[in-house]
C-alpha cells in the first residue's frame, strides 16, 4: 500500500453491541442516510483534504524499487520500520535507517550511475533523479550529484534523501483549496493505482502538462489500470477489502479438518486473484458479479480439496458452481476461511464483515461489564442453535441479534471454506435477515444475500467509500463525501464497472486538489 495504517481494521470491537449502520451511521431500524445531491456538491465548490507531508511505507518503497529496477525487493521491509498505526513521527533512528537504506541501494545499484563528467552522464543522472524523486532535479541538485565521485554515492544520495522517502505536495501558503501540479498528481495517481512510484510514461505526461486537466489524469489512469502493476493493485484492493491480511498464515484445527494443509491458503489466494483477473479480461469488473456471481476459478488441486470434479488444468479456469449457494467473492475460499475460527464457523465475524465492509456500518466496543465468551462446542447442536442459546443471555442478545443474521447466510460453508450439506449430521438453516439497510428483508443463503447486496444503492455507495479509503489510504472527511458520491454515480452504467468508479475518484477534486489549512489549523501526517 502506499501508506501503512492500521488497515481500517474490520474487527475493531469484534463483539460490539452498540453498533450503527449506514452511510453516516444510524441505528439498525433507521433508513439509510441521504447522500449529497449534485446541487449540494455544486454549491459546495472544490473540496479537498488538508495539506500533509506523507512518508512512504516500507512496502511502498519495496514496490517502488521493483518498479525502478525490475526485480522484487524486500530491502525496505528489512531496513525500514513503519511508525505504529501509521503515525508520521520521525526520530533520529528513522533518519539513520533511511540513510542506511540509501547506502544499501547505492551498493547494489550504483553501477547504473558510474560515469564521468560528460553530457551523457549528466543526462543519465538527471533521468534517474527524476525517477527516484518523482520530479525534475534543479540545476543545483543535479550539480551536487554530479560532484559525487562514484555511482554508488549518487544512488546513495538519491535513495537516502527525504525527497525519496517523503511526498511533499507544494501548493503555496494561502489558505483555501489549491490545485496540485502535474508532478504531485503523477505521484498521487501512481501510488493510488499501482501502489508504487510513477513510471517514465507518467512522468513524461507530467512534464508535458498532460496532467493539468482531469481528462489528462483519466487518460493516464486508464493506462495505469491496464499495466501489470495496475492489475496487481486491483487484486490488492480485494485482499484489503475482504480483510485477508492473515490469509497466508491461516491454520485450521487438524482434528476437525484433517486434510487442511499449508497449501490451501495459497490456492484460495490464487482463486480470488484469478476471479478478479477473469472479470477484468472479460471487460467488466462489475459490482453485481463481484457479490453475486455463481462461478469461480479452480485448478485441479483446489477442485480435489473441495471434492469437485477436477477441470484437468494446473492453471485456474472458470467453473460453474451451484447457483443456490454461491455469491462471488463472498463465497470465495479466502473470505470464508479467514472469517471463521480454527475449528468452526463464525456467523458473528462473517456478519460483522457484511455490516462494516459491505454496508459501511460501525460497531462499537462491547459494554465493559460484558465478558466476551463464545458458546462452547456441542456436537448435538448446529452453530445456529448454540448461538440461539447464547442470545438468551440479555447481555449477549443485542450484539448477536445485530451481527448474526447476515452471517447465517454463509452457514452452508464450513470454517475451512468448503460447502457442506449438514453440520454434526443435522440440517443447516442458512436463512437470515438484513435490517437497517435499503434492501431489508429475509433471505435464505449466500446467493440470496448476494443478490440483495448487488441491487443495494447503500452497498454500492459503501463500495465507493471503501475504494476511496484504499486509494487515499486514509479515512474520508466530510469534504470527501461528494467525491465518494461521484464514484458511486460513475458506477451506475450498464456494467456497474468498478474501474469507472476508480477513475471517477482519482479525477475528483479530492485527488487533484489540496486544502491549505490556516496557520492555526492542525494537519496530521500520514504514511503512504
Amino acid at each position: 500500500m502506499p501508506r501503512t495504517t492500521t488497515s481500517l481494521m474490520l474487527l475493531v470491537g469484534a463483539l460490539g453491541c452498540t453498533g450503527t449502520i449506514g452511510e453516516g451511521g444510524h441505528s439498525p431500524t433507521d433508513s439509510p442516510d441521504v447522500a449529497p445531491t449534485p446541487a449540494q456538491c455544486a454549491a459546495q465548490g472544490p473540496a479537498a483534504s488538508t495539506a500533509i507531508l506523507s512518508r512512504l511505507s516500507a512496502r511502498a518503497v519495496d514496490r517502488s524499487l521493483e518498479a525502478l529496477f525490475g526485480e522484487p525487493s524486500t530491502r525496505a521491509e528489512e531496513l525500514l520500520h513503519d511508525a505504529p498505526g501509521g503515525a508520521d513521527l520521525v526520530g533520529s533512528i528513522d533518519v539513520e535507517r533511511q540513510l542506511d537504506f540509501g547506502a544499501q541501494v547505492g551498493i547494489a545499484e550504483g553501477p547504473r550511475l558510474q560515469c564521468g563528467e560528460t553530457t551523457e552522464c549528466r543526462t543519465r543522472v538527471a533521468t534517474w533523479g527524476r525517477r527516484v524523486w518523482r520530479r525534475p532535479l534543479s540545476d543545483a541538485e543535479l550539480d551536487a550529484l554530479m560532484a559525487l565521485p562514484s555511482g554508488r554515492e549518487r544512488m546513495t544520495r538519491l535513495f537516502g534523501s527525504p525527497h525519496f522517502h517523503y511526498v511533499p505536495e507544494p501548493v503555496g501558503d494561502t489558505p483555501g483549496v489549491a490545485e496540485l501540479d502535474g508532478w504531485a498528481r503523477a505521484t498521487r495517481l501512481a501510488f493510488a493505482l499501482t501502489g508504487a512510484t510513477p513510471d517514465d510514461a507518467l512522468l513524461d505526461a507530467a512534464a508535458a502538462g498532460a496532467l493539468e486537466t482531469a481528462e489528462g489524469v483519466r487518460t493516464e489512469g486508464e493506462r495505469l489500470l491496464g499495466t501489470e502493476g495496475g492489475q496487481r493493485w486491483l487484486r490488492a484492493f480485494f485482499h484489503w477489502w475482504l480483510d485477508l491480511d492473515h490469509l497466508a498464515d491461516l491454520d485450521k484445527d487438524p482434528e476437525v479438518f484433517g486434510d487442511w494443509s499449508d497449501a490451501v491458503p495459497g490456492l484460495y489466494r490464487r482463486e480470488l486473484d484469478a476471479f478478479v483477473d477473469a472479470l477484468v479480461a472479460g471487460g467488466r469488473l462489475g459490482f453485481d458479479d463481484l457479490v453475486s456471481a455463481t462461478w469461480t476459478m479452480e485448478n485441479d488441486a483446489l477442485a480435489r480439496y473441495r471434492g469437485h470434479s477436477a477441470p484437468s488444468s494446473e492453471a485456474f479456469v472458470r467453473v460453474e458452481r451451484d447457483p443456490a449457494h454461491h455469491a462471488g467473492v463472498l463465497t470465495s475460499g479466502a473470505f470464508l476461511a479467514t472469517h471463521a475460527r480454527r475449528y468452526e464457523t463464525s456467523p458473528l465475524h462473517r456478519g460483522l464483515f457484511i455490516r462494516e465492509r459491505i454496508f459501511c456500518g460501525s460497531v462499537g466496543d462491547p459494554p465493559e461489564d460484558v465478558e466476551v465468551v463464545a458458546p462452547d462446542p456441542d456436537p448435538s447442536l448446529t452453530t445456529r442453535e448454540r448461538l440461539a442459546q447464547h442470545r438468551a443471555d440479555p447481555a449477549c442478545a443485542t450484539c448477536h441479534d445485530y451481527l448474526d443474521p447476515p452471517g447465517f447466510a454463509f452457514e452452508r460453508f464450513d470454517a475451512d471454506g468448503r460447502l457442506r450439506d449438514t453440520e454434526n449430521g443435522l440440517p443447516i438453516d442458512a436463512s437470515g435477515e438484513l435490517r437497517g439497510t435499503d434492501v431489508d428483508g429475509f433471505f435464505d443463503g449466500a446467493a440470496e444475500l448476494g443478490a440483495r447486496i448487488a441491487e443495494s444503492a447503500q452497498a454500492q455507495r459503501c463500495f465507493s467509500r471503501q475504494w476511496f479509503r484504499f486509494l487515499r489510504q486514509s479515512l474520508e472527511t466530510e469534504d470527501d463525501e461528494c467525491a465518494i458520491e461521484g464514484g458511486y454515480d460513475a458506477m451506475q452504467g450498464a456494467d456497474r464497472d468498478a474501474r469507472d468508479l476508480v477513475l471517477a475518484l482519482v479525477t475528483s477534486d479530492a485527488f487533484l486538489m489540496r486544502r491549505v489549512a490556516a496557520p492555526s489549523d492542525d494537519a496530521e501526517g500520514e504514511e503512504r
